[in-house]
């Protein structure tokens, strides 16, 4: 198959959506197809030069954008002519209320090439400026409306989306739901419980995990938050009970890493420069696995969440999970059996639920186990593999129409 990816943002923006899109569109290009990535020109602070290139085997086309609208939605006309000039199998377009998903779906409409589509769950904005406040309105009961009327699947990231995708389309046979992944580096083959079994009389082989503390100086326990260091992601608020945590204790250490999405700056202010509080911003690969394996607790305190991808990483590599439960996030974990849920902006019960997993190893390694076996019902190559079957279906159902 021939197939293209219409996204807002790809590698190396910060953007969700674009690490879901990679990890698909890697996977079908090891399957054999040829896969094209189409997203805006732009790393969300300045525009990129280099506009086509080839990432992993993925033919990308970053196209100029003409004016941005929020921090998450661009205006890239262009996208409309690319599709209608080409000669796609499938038109995998991703995030609803989004022009380029309407002006992708438009041409693949009028070319009668078969459209998938994935909202990744887009009704849980936050607060707009002036422009997304008169733009939305059209985009969501309008445009919206059109672009789900043309794709021939949708894919939802959970029954969450139901409640909304409903009112928007009457293809009910056609939603399927799909979560988003994990890829296979992220398991724990060690074990971060596992380490007093290592044959001391072995050859000694520093891993990754105590590897990761010595790198950055990190001592004695290790809460981890790994996400975009955006507000919307409250880590100020693990901040907060950070703060109140190690007013009672010093022997652990909170980890704020991820790429800087805004906030850096502010969250270094906060934290004063105390040595148990690391600020370490974006990582490398390599680091980033690394870090959910030196991690006794992983926490995602967000004000507004999709399908963290970072949710499944963190036990994947065997961490209990601490986050809020909004949105699509109650139908990936479970409370007590993979962490805790505590509601955002709730410092006190934060601050509570961290002290009961840092006290309790017990608790700790029972949801560290639980965790991994989880994650496996999230592996990036059975949901690329049925993502492959809707195409097929989609292309199908196509041709019988003809």
């Amino acid at each position: 198959m021939k197939i293209a990816h219409i996204c807002p943002f790809f590698k190396p923006t910060i953007c969700g959506v674009g690490q879901v899109v990679y990890e698909l569109a890697k996977r079908q290009v090891r399957a054999g197809h040829e896969v094209h990535v189409f997203c805006a020109d732009t790393d969300k602070k300045r525009r990129l030069k280099k506009k086509n290139l080839l990432v992993d085997g993925i033919f990308v086309h970053r196209i100029p954008y003409w004016f941005r609208v929020t921090a998450l939605t661009y205006v890239w006309p262009e996208i409309f002519f690319k599709i209608l000039g080409s000669d796609f199998s499938v038109i995998h377009t991703h995030s609803l209320n989004q022009p380029h998903t309407f002006l992708a779906g438009l041409a693949a409409r009028i070319k009668k090439v078969p459209v998938v589509h994935t909202t990744h769950s887009p009704w849980i904005a936050d607060k707009r400026n002036f422009l997304g406040n008169i733009f939305v309105w059209p985009m969501q009961n309008v445009f919206g409306r059109l672009a789900l009327k043309w794709a021939n699947k949708i894919i939802i990231l959970s029954p969450y989306e139901l409640q909304f995708i409903k009112k928007l389309s009457k293809k009910k046979n056609e939603i399927i739901p799909i979560p988003n992944g994990v890829s296979a580096e992220f398991f724990n083959s060690t074990g971060k419980n596992n380490m007093s079994k290592i044959n001391s009389a072995a050859p000694r082989r520093t891993s990754p995990s105590i590897g990761f503390k010595k790198k950055y100086k990190i001592n004695g326990k290790m809460v981890l938050f790994l996400a975009r260091i955006n507000k919307i992601k409250g880590p100020d608020i693990l901040m907060a009970a950070a703060k109140k945590i190690l007013a009672e204790r010093n022997d652990v250490t909170f980890v704020f890493a991820g790429g800087d999405d805004g906030y850096q700056k502010e969250l270094e202010i906060l934290s004063g420069g105390d040595s148990n509080l690391k600020i370490l911003g974006r990582l490398p690969r390599e680091d980033v696995i690394a870090a959910y394996n030196a991690a006794d607790i992983y926490v995602l305190p967000s004000k507004r969440e999709g399908m963290p991808l970072t949710l499944f990483e963190a036990m994947a590599a065997g961490c209990p999970v601490i986050a809020t439960p909004v949105n699509n996030v109650p139908y990936a974990m479970s409370e007590p059996e993979n962490g805790f849920f505590v509601n955002y902006s709730d410092v006190a019960a934060l601050k509570e639920k961290i002290i009961k997993l840092l006290s309790d190893r017990k608790l700790r390694n029972r949801i560290s186990k639980a965790n991994k076996n989880h994650a496996k019902k999230y592996d990036w190559d059975n949901i690329a593999g049925d993502i492959e079957f809707l195409y097929k279906q989609a292309i199908a159902n196509k041709e019988s129409q003809k």
